[in-house]
C-alpha cells in the first residue's frame, strides 16, 4: 500500500495547515472581513433606501456615512491581513517581506488620503452633537 503522505492527507480530509497559527489568523480575519464588508454595505445602502427629512441631513446622514466608511476601511484592512496570512501560510521564506509591503500599499494610501478628512469630519460631528445637546439641555431646564 504505497500511499504517500500527501495522498493520506486527502483521505483524512484534514486541511494541510490546520495546526498552523497562521491558519487560525486567516480564518478569523476572513470572518471579520465578511462581517465588516456586509455591515458597511448595509449601512451605506440604508442611506439610499430610507427617506430623510431636511433635519436628518444634519444629524442622521453624517453619522451613517461616518459609520459606513469606517466599516468599509476596517473591512479593507482585515482583507489585507487575511491576504497577508494566506501569503505567510504558503510562502514561509524571508523574501515575503516585499510581498507584505505590496499587499499593504493600497491600505496605506487609502489611510493617508482619507485620515485628514475623516478626522476633520469626526471633529465637526462632535462639535455639532455637543451644540445640539447643549441646546436641548438648556430648553428642558425648567426655571422658577
Amino acid at each position: 500500500q504505497g500511499v504517500s503522505s500527501a495522498a493520506s492527507d486527502v483521505y483524512k480530509r484534514q486541511p494541510h495547515f490546520l495546526e498552523s497559527p497562521l491558519f487560525y489568523v486567516f480564518t478569523v480575519m476572513d470572518v471579520f472581513t465578511l462581517a465588516l464588508s456586509l455591515s458597511s454595505v448595509v449601512m451605506l445602502l440604508s442611506i439610499f433606501t430610507s427617506s430623510f427629512d431636511s433635519s436628518d441631513f444634519l444629524s442622521v446622514l453624517p453619522s451613517n456615512l461616518t459609520i459606513g466608511f469606517t466599516l468599509l476601511f476596517f473591512s479593507l484592512l482585515t482583507s489585507m491581513i487575511t491576504f497577508l496570512a494566506s501569503i505567510l501560510i504558503h510562502l514561509e521564506k524571508k523574501w515575503t517581506a516585499t510581498l507584505y509591503a505590496v499587499a499593504f500599499f493600497p491600505v496605506t494610501v487609502l489611510a493617508l488620503m482619507q485620515f485628514p478628512f475623516n478626522a476633520a469630519f469626526v471633529a465637526k460631528l462632535k462639535v455639532f452633537f455637543f451644540s445640539v445637546l447643549k441646546h436641548l439641555v438648556s430648553e428642558s431646564h425648567i426655571g422658577p
